[in-house]
């Protein structure tokens, strides 16, 4: 009986050893299904696919409605904040997700995706209309790719703003500030200030997230700032 036991707990230690090695091994697997922009041969690839990017055509897609499927969650949040009373009050965002297509031509290539989140000061996105409702508009972009996994990469943020040209009052446009930040575990964040547009290019680097999120921020007339931000939540 005592053999018997032994042989059993014997089986049992070497069956959790076993089973241990495969999850170990397909943890390492799946962490290493990674896109490297570290080779001269995947950057190349990527930036043949980003330099299509028309941002023109994305906030056009956005307004229109737009958008492909995508394994991850999308979100946008767009408000209008008045300085003198700090009231708060929300603006319609339109978001849009388009599917830029494979790297590479292998099988189990990666596919990159550009969101874009639009908002605008207009009548027609605000709960209430002042006398000096601008249009203008502003959006915030977010392009990232889709590997097998967890580990999505974070190719590029950028963010701008438009003047509306039927707009013939005063416009000016100050406190011009934009950021993103990406989340794995940590937190890395990082904010422009005065300047009109911003393009953050992380296409040589390796930069990975569960959750990226861009903002754009402007000053309308010195009184009201116009906030836009998107988000994505990656899945597997």
């Amino acid at each position: 009986m005592k053999n018997i036991s032994s042989k059993i707990i014997s089986m049992a230690v070497m069956l959790s050893l076993t089973l241990t090695g495969i999850f170990t091994a397909s943890a390492v697997d799946q962490k290493q299904q990674v896109f490297d922009l570290s080779v001269e041969s995947n950057r190349e690839a990527v930036e043949r696919v980003l330099t299509g990017i028309d941002d023109g055509e994305e906030i056009e897609r956005a307004k229109l409605g737009i958008t492909d499927d995508v394994n991850a969650t999308i979100s946008g949040e767009a408000w209008i904040k008045e300085k003198n009373t700090g009231k708060v009050i929300p603006v319609d965002v339109k978001v849009t997700t388009h599917d830029l297509g494979a790297v590479t031509r292998a099988e189990n290539s990666p596919h990159i995706y550009v969101t874009t989140a639009v908002a605008s000061d207009e009548k027609e996105s605000i709960e209430w209309a002042d006398d000096d409702v601008t249009g203008t508009s502003l959006f915030a972009k977010i392009v990232w790719m889709d590997n097998f996994g967890t580990n999505n990469q974070l190719l590029e943020v950028s963010g701008d703003y438009a003047l509306d040209p039927n707009y013939t009052g005063r416009v000016s446009i100050t406190d011009k500030h934009y950021s993103y930040s990406v989340d794995w575990g940590d937190i890395r964040s990082y904010e422009w200030n005065y300047s009109d547009s911003y393009v953050n290019n992380m296409r040589y680097q390796n930069i990975y997230g569960l959750y990226f999120d861009s903002f754009a921020g402007i000053t309308i007339n010195d009184y009201k700032e116009l906030t836009c931000m998107v988000k994505t939540s990656i899945g597997d």
